[in-house]
């Protein structure tokens, strides 16, 4: 069960992880200094080298401490700048050495303290404002998350249909009571969604009211598919306003894309090579016909383009696909969970989605990536509407948010809005965290035909 507190106790836990994180910083670097004999001139450097993974996380707000995914991510940093400070002052090359591994220590170490108090993080405890169907909204957006909690709600303006109310917190429909109830559920975040009866001078009222509370008061923006990190504040005339980046990230980002893609797909390929020897042989003792199936899918705006599997089916297969019942996927495709057409080693490998691995030539060739929406059949694309078009925008990818997110058990508009939300708001950083989560969707076997 997910632990909750009082709103002083959440505060005090916040201070008490970064006391925790630092502490083991400032060991570390002092014990390493002194063991590698560093002079004491040269602890303050090693200490803000170190320190600065863990402090960042408090100046930009990322609590508690940080992640040791971010900490080992942007601890290389602060080593190189003491390093190269070292170098123009003309330190000894010893003491550049002892400054390399004591830091690198205390990076570590950290990241083994944020892991470890990671796994006590709190439950952050929401009260949302707003009209009824904004409360019904966000009732059902937390009552599946790990890291929030929805515990209150104001309802301003709206109905609740029929008799029903929401069960999981204490509805309120006095906005003058919003304080009292955010004090009451010992909430840490008031959420208001603006809309009638909540406009702008609602919110600065509601804002006084709570100024005295240990509580984070935020508006939710009207902008769902956008991720947080094309969002910022603007201040134009003296009013302060939400910007939205542009969709599309820069030509550096999307060179570094593309060298990530190209780079990865050639070791990989070169690193199974014996299996990829050993699976084309199983599939033509299993089957007559080539190891390798082709067929034209339509890539980044349009462009079409022969995308490379493994063959999974026997190799006539689009002959029979009129003989067969209708399909089991989500309308973007033709999918049966019990093909006929598919052999016997074509099963394993659509379950390992090891059939997939030679669409690396793809990633090679520049016409695919190793993320991003699933290649699309040139008559699929035919009968998209205007959204689903938004979707030849980006490279297609071997894997994606639609993959990891269930494959064919999604419909075709959770399918949809999955690809057309990576397109928006892709990041090298997103792309590594659905390569992060290919591999356990992949070994699970969910949405697998």
């Amino acid at each position: 069960m997910q632990e909750t507190a009082r709103p002083h106790r959440v505060q005090r836990r916040w201070r008490t992880l970064g006391i925790v994180e630092l502490g083991v910083v400032a060991v570390t670097v002092v014990a390493g200094a002194l063991l590698l004999s560093a002079p004491v001139a040269l602890w303050p450097v090693l200490l803000l080298g170190a320190g600065v993974p863990v402090v960042r996380s408090f100046v930009t707000g990322s609590r508690p401490g940080t992640s040791p995914a971010a900490i080992v991510r942007f601890g290389w940093l602060p080593v190189l700048a003491s390093v190269i400070a070292l170098r123009a002052v003309g330190a000894p090359s010893s003491y550049v050495d002892q400054t390399l591994v004591v830091q690198l220590a205390a990076i570590l170490a950290a990241a083994g303290a944020a892991a470890l108090v990671g796994r006590r993080r709190m439950v952050q405890r929401v009260v949302a404002v707003g009209d009824v169907a904004d409360l019904t909204s966000a009732a059902r957006r937390f009552a599946t998350s790990p890291t929030a909690a929805l515990v209150g709600g104001v309802a301003v303006t709206g109905e609740w249909p029929g008799d029903a109310t929401p069960e999981a917190f204490p509805p309120v429909t006095d906005l003058g009571r919003a304080a009292w109830l955010a004090r009451e559920v010992e909430a840490t975040h008031v959420v208001i969604h603006p809309g009638p009866g909540l406009g702008v001078d609602e919110i600065r009222r509601l804002t006084w009211e709570l100024q005295d509370q240990p509580v984070t008061v935020a508006v939710a923006h009207q902008l769902p598919h956008v991720a947080a990190h094309r969002l910022g504040v603007e201040t134009l005339d003296q009013q302060p306003l939400l910007t939205v980046a542009r969709p599309r990230p820069s030509r550096i980002v999307h060179h570094a894309k593309a060298l990530l893609d190209r780079t990865a797909a050639a070791a990989i390929l070169l690193v199974l090579v014996p299996l990829l020897v050993g699976l084309a042989a199983l599939i033509r003792l299993d089957s007559p016909g080539k190891a390798l199936f082709t067929q034209e899918r339509v890539g980044r705006n349009g462009k079409l383009f022969q995308i490379y599997k493994f063959r999974t089916m026997v190799a006539d297969a689009e002959d029979l696909k009129p003989t067969l019942e209708n399909s089991e996927g989500n309308g973007l495709l033709f999918k049966q969970r019990n093909d006929p057409r598919v052999t016997r080693v074509g099963r394993v490998l659509r379950r390992t989605s090891l059939d997939e691995i030679p669409q690396l030539i793809n990633v090679l060739r520049g016409e695919m990536s190793l993320v991003g929406p699933r290649p699309a059949l040139p008559e699929e694309v035919e009968q998209y509407s205007w959204l689903e078009l938004r979707r030849l925008a980006v490279m297609p990818g071997i894997t994606g948010a639609w993959q990891v997110g269930g494959r064919s058990e999604l419909s075709r508009e959770a399918a949809m809005e999955l690809d057309v939300s990576y397109t928006d708001n892709w990041s090298l950083r997103s792309d590594i965290a659905i390569l992060g989560r290919t591999i356990p969707a992949v070994l699970k076997g969910r949405g697998a035909m």
